[in-house]
Protein backbone atom coordinates (compact mmCIF):
# COMPACT_ATOMS: atom_id res chain seq x y z
CA UNK A 1 0.00 0.00 0.00
CA UNK A 2 2.86 2.10 0.37
CA UNK A 3 6.18 2.68 -1.75
CA UNK A 4 7.96 4.41 0.47
CA UNK A 5 10.53 2.65 2.28
CA UNK A 6 9.49 1.35 6.35
CA UNK A 7 12.05 2.61 7.81
CA UNK A 8 12.25 6.24 6.02
CA UNK A 9 12.10 8.63 9.15
CA UNK A 10 10.45 5.91 11.36
CA UNK A 11 11.34 4.92 14.91
CA UNK A 12 12.10 1.17 15.13
CA UNK A 13 10.83 1.35 18.97
CA UNK A 14 7.19 2.53 17.83
CA UNK A 15 6.29 -1.00 16.65
CA UNK A 16 6.17 -2.50 20.59
CA UNK A 17 4.23 0.39 21.66
CA UNK A 18 1.68 -0.43 19.23
CA UNK A 19 1.65 -3.80 19.73
CA UNK A 20 1.15 -2.87 23.53
CA UNK A 21 -1.56 -0.50 23.01
CA UNK A 22 -3.53 -3.02 21.33
CA UNK A 23 -3.01 -5.64 24.34
CA UNK A 24 -4.21 -2.38 26.48
CA UNK A 25 -7.19 -2.10 24.15
CA UNK A 26 -7.88 -6.19 24.30
CA UNK A 27 -7.88 -6.18 28.24
CA UNK A 28 -9.98 -3.22 28.52
CA UNK A 29 -12.96 -4.01 25.87
CA UNK A 30 -13.49 -7.65 27.05
CA UNK A 31 -15.46 -6.28 30.35
CA UNK A 32 -18.40 -8.17 28.96
CA UNK A 33 -19.18 -11.31 27.12
CA UNK A 34 -21.69 -8.99 24.22
CA UNK A 35 -20.43 -9.93 20.75
CA UNK A 36 -18.38 -7.35 18.65
CA UNK A 37 -21.12 -4.94 16.93
CA UNK A 38 -20.21 -3.28 13.59
CA UNK A 39 -18.20 -0.09 15.22
CA UNK A 40 -15.70 -3.21 16.71
CA UNK A 41 -15.77 -4.89 13.55
CA UNK A 42 -15.04 -1.98 11.97
CA UNK A 43 -12.17 -0.69 14.20
CA UNK A 44 -10.72 -4.18 13.78
CA UNK A 45 -10.81 -4.48 9.75
CA UNK A 46 -9.14 -1.17 10.03
CA UNK A 47 -6.16 -2.52 12.52
CA UNK A 48 -5.62 -5.67 9.82
CA UNK A 49 -5.41 -3.28 6.70
CA UNK A 50 -3.19 -1.33 8.91
CA UNK A 51 -0.99 -4.14 9.75
CA UNK A 52 -1.42 -5.67 6.51
CA UNK A 53 0.16 -2.28 4.73
CA UNK A 54 3.16 -2.42 7.29
CA UNK A 55 3.71 -5.89 6.19
CA UNK A 56 3.47 -4.74 2.58
CA UNK A 57 5.94 -2.20 2.31
CA UNK A 58 8.56 -4.29 4.61
CA UNK A 59 8.03 -7.14 2.31
CA UNK A 60 8.48 -4.80 -1.10
CA UNK A 61 11.27 -3.52 0.79
CA UNK A 62 13.41 -6.92 1.39
CA UNK A 63 12.20 -8.30 -2.03
CA UNK A 64 15.43 -8.40 -3.16
CA UNK A 65 17.85 -8.30 -0.16
CA UNK A 66 16.46 -11.39 1.13
CA UNK A 67 13.97 -13.18 -1.15
CA UNK A 68 13.61 -15.75 1.83
CA UNK A 69 12.16 -13.67 4.15
CA UNK A 70 10.41 -12.19 1.30
CA UNK A 71 8.45 -14.94 0.57
CA UNK A 72 7.58 -15.35 3.79
CA UNK A 73 6.17 -11.81 4.48
CA UNK A 74 4.16 -11.99 1.08
CA UNK A 75 2.33 -15.33 2.90
CA UNK A 76 2.20 -12.91 5.70
CA UNK A 77 0.28 -10.14 3.90
CA UNK A 78 -2.02 -12.64 2.13
CA UNK A 79 -3.09 -14.22 5.07
CA UNK A 80 -3.63 -10.68 6.95
CA UNK A 81 -6.00 -10.17 3.54
CA UNK A 82 -7.98 -13.06 3.81
CA UNK A 83 -8.19 -12.00 7.72
CA UNK A 84 -9.64 -8.58 6.47
CA UNK A 85 -12.07 -10.35 4.09
CA UNK A 86 -13.32 -12.41 7.34
CA UNK A 87 -13.85 -9.21 9.36
CA UNK A 88 -15.66 -7.42 6.24
CA UNK A 89 -18.10 -10.34 6.01
CA UNK A 90 -18.53 -10.41 10.09
CA UNK A 91 -19.19 -6.97 9.67
CA UNK A 92 -22.07 -7.38 7.20
CA UNK A 93 -23.10 -10.34 9.15
CA UNK A 94 -24.13 -8.45 12.14
CA UNK A 95 -26.97 -5.95 12.44
CA UNK A 96 -26.55 -2.33 11.98
CA UNK A 97 -27.36 -0.90 15.18
CA UNK A 98 -27.47 3.46 13.93
CA UNK A 99 -23.78 3.64 15.48
CA UNK A 100 -21.07 2.57 12.52
CA UNK A 101 -19.75 4.83 10.43
CA UNK A 102 -21.78 6.80 7.70
CA UNK A 103 -19.41 7.54 4.26
CA UNK A 104 -19.40 11.25 5.09
CA UNK A 105 -18.26 11.05 8.59
CA UNK A 106 -15.57 12.93 8.74
CA UNK A 107 -11.92 13.49 10.73
CA UNK A 108 -10.80 16.66 12.49
CA UNK A 109 -8.91 17.31 10.25
CA UNK A 110 -11.18 17.44 7.01
CA UNK A 111 -10.28 13.80 5.17
CA UNK A 112 -13.50 12.00 4.78
CA UNK A 113 -13.03 8.57 7.00
CA UNK A 114 -13.43 5.68 4.46
CA UNK A 115 -16.33 3.29 5.31
CA UNK A 116 -15.13 -0.56 5.69
CA UNK A 117 -16.00 -1.28 2.29
CA UNK A 118 -14.47 1.27 1.12
CA UNK A 119 -11.11 0.34 2.56
CA UNK A 120 -11.53 -3.56 1.88
CA UNK A 121 -11.95 -2.40 -1.68
CA UNK A 122 -9.00 -0.36 -1.70
CA UNK A 123 -7.04 -3.27 0.24
CA UNK A 124 -8.44 -6.16 -2.09
CA UNK A 125 -7.21 -3.76 -5.17
CA UNK A 126 -3.61 -3.71 -3.35
CA UNK A 127 -3.45 -7.76 -2.65
CA UNK A 128 -4.99 -8.67 -6.18
CA UNK A 129 -1.53 -6.61 -7.31
CA UNK A 130 0.75 -9.07 -5.33
CA UNK A 131 -0.82 -12.19 -5.11
CA UNK A 132 -2.38 -14.84 -7.74
CA UNK A 133 -5.68 -15.98 -7.83
CA UNK A 134 -4.37 -19.22 -5.86
CA UNK A 135 -2.88 -17.90 -3.37
CA UNK A 136 -6.34 -15.82 -2.36
CA UNK A 137 -8.01 -19.06 -2.30
CA UNK A 138 -5.59 -20.90 -0.37
CA UNK A 139 -7.18 -22.78 2.59
CA UNK A 140 -7.85 -20.42 5.40
CA UNK A 141 -9.55 -20.88 9.22
CA UNK A 142 -12.88 -19.46 8.30
CA UNK A 143 -15.80 -19.40 10.35
CA UNK A 144 -15.99 -22.00 12.94
CA UNK A 145 -19.92 -23.32 14.37
CA UNK A 146 -19.60 -23.40 18.50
Amino acid sequence: MSTTSPTAGADPDLLPYATTALDVLRLTSLHDDAPPGRPDLDAFHAHTVALYGLIDSHATACRLADPAAAGHLHAARVRLWQAADQLHMAYHQRPADGTCPTPRQSHPEGRTAPTVCQRHQHCTAQVRKIATPADLRTPHPGPTRP
